[in-house]
């Protein structure tokens, strides 16, 4: 081989090996583009740490994490440490201490506190790092996991309000798998059959808290729903350890998966409080039949529309008809006709919760009439109570009252009600009589006792409400009455009834106070068992609805197809539907018909995907008008992710709605005022901008005379004229155009634009009036940059404000440097600064300055900046302001290109 191919073959081998090296460099730089970039999609972060404890390396997803500048280079332990939260910063430093002293990995999670006080969780990984046996230090990697942990949090809070649910109702769930046999409990349901919750339930271990008298009718049962696939709801008995007996209500669903086989879910309900409440309720019953049955007043009980449902022997005495005659009958038939306009508003009252309390004539079936005094309620089980006394002896008492003192005392005794009469100052009693006295335990006499003796039968805040009783009666002139509790001498506790009237004289003076006492101890007693019992019961089977109907919103829950199976109260109240309406797919009538294809489509795409689900749309009210509201839902899951149950609710935002709107004009017409307020300072400069083209074309018109005046005109010469005078007019139009459209009152319209050609607009605008105040203006704006989405004449207003607040701040300075820049900044957003070499701002103004009505100059309203962050933040941008380290401020906005967002 010659000197020639040798050198060939050299200089071959030379270009190879450059070849493959460039490859190479290629290959790696592209491999850590796509390791930074896969790092910064998946927050991911990389980290190194040598031997003695320092950082050797930190990717830049891992500077986005902590929000650390990677300029300033790599951060210390302590920096790091810095972004740890306090309350992990003990346990992260000494995981640091135990990791280098026994080079051991670590695997911890972390908050970090970042400068804007959001809190982010991170998961730190680290290993250590041998080669051959050589200790290198550590490498790991620091992961983002805030959203997953969020998501943890909020699915074990569910779990936690599910199983208190549970308990707090003593209702279990269980899942019954027939093809396996496979059985699972809730805890509460482990709580009903008191097994341990390490027991695996199975069919025996039901079976043996199953009662014997209870176990071939349950047996039946299953069998005959599990064959047929059909739900279930029955109630048993079951046998417990300590021979005591549990009432149990078991509701189950049957559901079919694609193989066809049969699976149960439902629940298991403790009802042996209720059992036990229901035979207490049949005693108290049976007691309280006993007590209406000989009680001398007449008790009616009423239903919704006021139709007698039931009453006592002295009701029917009193109608002065048959039971078969009375029941159905409505009470409006005893009201005079004249006072049939009170009836209903009696009802309403009633249905309010107020217990009434007043005198009138009843209308018997005969057609006479008596004089009566009614106490009506309403019942909590929808039912109206009434309790009529006949008031006609004491009615003629009254008039007679000294005459007919055996007849009342007999009476009185008879329903332990005691009369009493007293001057109209409160120095005490005038009169008792002896029912009085028996009521209060006192000894018979013939005055009754001082104010002093009376007062010791009564807690001394009682005392308090009968004197406030007295004192309105006093006051007003009417009749009152009240309830109150006592103690009698020998200690035992009473309640009694106190009725004052006043007397009153040709003047309408008070004479004197009579009235009467009533012992309604045992009325009261017998009324409070029966509540409390029917307390019981409904507070056993009706709390979960209970809570559900009273939570202030408008829930619903559906079948996992979509279709209806609840709506609570409160939204069928607000769209006027019943259950049975709105059931299924009925409810969709209320919806406004153009947007209830738009809504269903979005609920359909949202069953089909198992996707949360949210959107807006019209819904009608019960009075007929159409409101803007705000559903949402998410889908319950069992074990294993099928969705068998959507939970949902509907909120009315219309005052929302029409609130933002308001809003938005009144900022629209605010913007329009700054302008025009902007465009008043500018009057001077924009006249001498308009003025230079106008006198321009005046000079060219003069020339053109005279041109054209000679003995032979010059027309090249006055074409060229006309051209200039044209060229001029039109300069002086785009000036007019300018001004019109920043003072044009228009709704806000947004398009692509370029940012530059907005800027380059503004400074058109303004460069005389910068020209005048020896402003040196220089823009910086970066070529190409992406377009972004908003309104070119609110832009406009923002850029002038901040280029004309700089040259304010600069007013008082020597040197009057603007530079204005725009670029591309790494969050894929346009940036634009604007930058000053004036006075500064005060640390504690660089937030205060965005505020209404706050302003550094004692002529600024405080509006413009406010204004500004409003415009650039409903463009999806920011506006923010900073001190330079020289002289002067920067302020500075971000707005997302067109079609994606600021991060």
């Amino acid at each position: 081989m010659n000197d020639d191919e040798d050198n060939l073959l050299r200089s071959v081998a030379v270009e190879t090996a450059n070849s493959i090296l460039i490859a190479r460099q290629r290959a790696e730089r592209r491999s850590e583009f796509y390791l930074a970039e896969g790092q910064r999609l998946a927050h991911i972060g990389s980290w190194a740490i040598n031997p003695s404890g320092w950082f050797d390396y930190w990717s830049p997803e891992l500077f986005r994490i902590y929000r650390l500048d990677p300029a300033k280079g790599l951060p210390t332990l302590d920096d790091y440490l810095a972004r740890v939260h306090p309350q992990d910063r003990e346990f992260i430093s000494g995981t640091l201490e135990k990791m280098l002293l026994e080079r051991s990995g670590c695997d911890v999670k972390q908050r970090i506190l970042l400068p804007d006080g959001e809190v982010r969780h991170i998961r730190w990984v680290g290993v250590p790092d041998f080669d051959e046996g050589v200790f290198n230090g550590f490498l790991g990697t620091a992961m983002d996991v805030t959203e997953q942990e969020h998501l943890f949090q909020e699915l074990r809070r569910r779990e936690a309000y599910l199983a208190e649910a549970q308990r707090l109702s003593n209702t279990g769930s269980f899942g019954w798998r027939m093809a396996t046999g496979e059985i699972i409990w809730s805890e509460e349901t482990f709580r009903i059959f008191q097994y341990d919750q390490t027991t695996k339930p199975t069919n025996d271990i039901i079976l043996k808290r199953m009662h014997p008298e209870d176990m071939a009718q349950v047996r039946e049962t299953w069998q005959g729903a599990s064959s047929k696939g059909s739900d279930v709801d029955f109630e048993h008995r079951l046998l417990m350890p300590d021979g005591s007996v549990k009432y149990v209500h078991v509701l189950a669903h049957a559901m079919r998966d694609d193989s066809g086989d049969i699976e149960y879910v439902g629940a298991v309900m403790d009802i042996t409080a209720r059992r036990r409440a229901e035979d207490e309720l049949r005693k108290s019953e049976e007691k309280y039949r006993d007590l209406v049955d000989l009680s001398p007043d007449a008790i009616y009980l009423m239903d919704q529309d006021a139709k007698l449902v039931s009453t006592n022997p002295a009701g029917l005495e009193l109608l002065r008809c048959t039971a078969q005659e009375a029941v159905g009958m409505s009470m409006i038939e005893t009201y005079l006709p004249e006072e049939r306009p009170l009836y209903r508003e009696r009802l309403e009252k009633a249905a309010a919760g107020s217990t009434l309390r007043y005198e009138r004539t009843f209308v018997r079936k005969d057609a006479t009439q008596v004089p009566v005094e009614v106490a009506g309620t309403f019942l909590h089980y929808g039912y109206f109570q009434g309790v009529v006394r006949d008031i006609s002896d004491r009615k003629r008492a009254e008039m007679k009252l000294r005459r007919s003192e055996a007849y009342l005392a007999e009476a009185q005794k008879l329903s332990h009600s005691g009369s009493w009469a007293g001057r109209a100052q409160p120095e005490g009693p005038t009169y008792w009589s002896e029912e009085m006295f028996r009521i209060f335990g006192f000894p018979i006499a013939d005055n009754p006792p001082e104010n002093q003796e009376i007062q010791r039968c009564f807690a001394p805040e009682v005392w308090a409400r009968i004197l406030d009783l007295f004192e309105t009666i006093r006051q007003e002139k009417i009749t009152c009455d009240g309830e109150f509790p006592m103690v009698l001498q020998d200690g035992s506790e009473r309640t009694i009834r106190i009725v004052g009237h006043p007397v009153l004289d040709d003047s309408g003076n008070i004479v004197e106070f009579v009235g009467t006492t009533i012992d309604i101890t045992e009325q009261r007693q017998a009324r409070a068992d029966l509540e409390q019992a029917l307390a019981r019961i409904r507070k056993s089977e009706d709390r979960l609805r209970v809570i559900i109907d009273t939570i202030p919103t408008l829930s619903w829950s559906t079948r996992p197809d979509g279709s209806a199976e609840f709506l609570s109260q409160a939204w069928l109240d607000y769209t006027g539907l019943s259950m049975e309406e709105a059931r299924t797919w009925g409810w969709t009538v209320v919806l406004h018909d153009e947007d209830s294809t738009a809504l269903m489509d979005k609920w359909h795409a949202a069953v089909a995907t198992g996707e949360p689900f949210e959107a807006e749309a019209r819904f009608r009210r019960t009075d007929g008008e159409y409101r803007w509201c705000l559903c949402r839902a998410v889908p319950l899951r069992d074990e294993t992710g099928k969705i068998v149950k959507w939970f949902g609710t509907t909120t009315d935002i219309e005052d929302r709605k029409r609130a933002e709107e308001v809003a938005h004009k009144a900022q629209v017409e605010l913007a329009h005022v700054t302008r025009v307020m902007t465009m008043g300072e500018l009057v001077a400069s924009i006249a001498h901008e308009v003025n230079q083209p106008l006198g321009a074309i005046v000079t060219n018109g003069h020339a053109c005379e005279r041109l054209l005046s000679r003995e032979v005109p010059d027309v090249d010469k006055t074409i060229e004229v006309v051209r200039r005078m044209i060229k001029d007019g039109m300069r002086a139009g785009e000036v007019i155009k300018r001004i019109r459209d920043l003072l044009h009152k228009t709704p806000g319209e947004k398009g692509p634009l370029n940012i530059n050609e907005t800027i380059q607009e503004v400074i058109a605008l303004l460069s005389t009036d910068l020209l005048k105040s020896k402003v040196e203006l220089k823009a910086e704006l970066q070529a190409d940059l992406p377009m972004v989405l908003g309104d070119r004449i609110q832009l406009q207003q923002v850029i002038m404000n901040l280029i004309l607040n700089a040259k304010d701040a600069m007013s008082a300075e020597q040197t009057r440097k603007l530079k204005i820049t725009s670029r591309k900044n790494g969050a894929s957003a346009v940036e634009v600064a604007v930058r000053d070499t004036g006075h500064g701002l005060d640390t504690n103004d660089l937030e205060r300055i965005f505020d209404a009505f706050f302003s550094t100059k004692p002529e600024g309203m405080g509006l413009g900046l406010s204004i500004s962050r409003t415009i650039i933040e409903a463009h999806g941008g920011r506006l923010w302001a900073t001190q330079n380290e020289d002289h002067g401020a920067t302020i500075q906005f971000t707005l997302p290109q067109r079609g994606g967002s600021e991060s």
